[in-house]
């Protein structure tokens, strides 16, 4: 078992998924638009519901709901990297949503992209749903 880690290949920190992660730790939904193919489809699995957004604007309203009214963002892990013909991003965000002024909460999404002429196509994503921060301190300290 290699228990050393991995440094990507510096070609990986410059593609889109890359640049994904990086525009959404800062919010930066004009630079997430500029990434994505017009017919990106997105495909998400929330905690309460399946979610499909096709096309950029439907798209970047569904982060924008998500992490636009928000205070407070603070990334915790960012995390990206190519797997087969696909790139994995995944991030972990400390934040206030507009809903619950003054309660912190933590939420983590895993995406896997798919990338052509180099605009992201598809997004497949697993979402943790919004975590009161009290309460996911405590189940990661029951584990």
């Amino acid at each position: 078992m290699n228990t050393h880690p991995i440094a990507p290949a510096p070609d990986v920190l410059a593609t889109p998924g890359a640049r994904f992660v990086e525009a959404l730790a800062a919010r930066d939904f004009a630079t997430l638009g500029e990434l994505m193919d017009p017919a990106v489809w997105l495909r998400a699995l929330l905690p309460r519901q399946l979610a499909e957004r096709r096309g950029v604007g439907e798209v970047l309203a569904a982060f924008a709901a998500w992490y636009g009214g928000a205070t407070g963002l603070t990334p915790v892990a960012l995390d990206h990297d190519v797997v087969g013909g696909k790139e994995r991003a995944t991030y972990r965000f400390i934040l206030t949503p507009d809903w619950a002024p003054g309660t912190e909460h933590l939420i983590e999404q895993m995406a896997f992209l798919s990338v052509r002429d180099g605009r992201i196509r598809k997004i497949d994503l697993v979402c943790t749903g919004f975590m009161p921060l009290a309460a996911s301190a405590a189940r990661s300290s029951a584990t």
